[in-house]
């Protein structure tokens, strides 16, 4: 299989019909309680992580988030949100694919604003390009591939740095 954006067809589909939305709940700052449960909100640092608590709310794991802003992020840890926050649920499918998701979902979020937020009826009816099979269903298979690779890039680049580093820094010794 070819591992290239350009040698498979491509089809628009609803993120709900993949994903199960659910929406965070409001929870003010002096509301509060410090504990070790990331809580996200509106933003594009942290992956969205405003602090930890030990409050007792829902949290969800391994899910993709979007603020009312349309950033979105892959969360492999348990985590909770405010009612800035959708999470997109599907146990289904694997992390490789909930990131190539959420970098199709980026690429929307230039539609979202404080003024146009993205709120439930948009988690329920925002549409993503995806690849499909010789069937017209998501090629699940084709995004993990896809992200697995590019993955393995970053690893290589990263260890011949290192590799290059040390043989610099130590005359080749390891």
């Amino acid at each position: 299989m070819q591992n290239d954006l350009t040698s498979v067809e491509w089809r628009e589909f609803k993120i709900s019909e993949i994903f199960i939305n659910y929406h965070g709940k409001r929870l003010i700052e002096k509301q509060r309680v410090k504990g070790k449960i990331p809580l996200l909100t509106a933003g594009e640092s942290n992956n969205g992580i405003t602090s930890f608590i030990g409050n007792k709310i829902v949290s969800y794991k391994n899910f993709i988030s979007i603020d009312m802003f349309g950033n979105s992020f892959y969360h492999p840890y348990e985590a909770c949100g405010d009612d800035n926050i959708y999470f997109f649920l599907n146990e289904e499918v694997s992390k490789y694919v909930k990131i190539f998701f959420v970098c199709c979902i980026n690429k929307q979020k230039k539609k979202y604003s404080y003024g146009k937020q993205f709120r439930q009826k948009n988690a329920d009816n925002c549409k993503v390009m995806l690849p499909i099979d010789s069937k017209g269903n998501p090629n699940w298979q084709f995004m993990e591939n896809y992200m697995k690779n590019i993955e393995q890039k970053y690893i290589n680049n990263i260890v011949n740095y290192y590799n290059k580093k040390l043989a610099n820094d130590y005359g080749g010794g390891g």
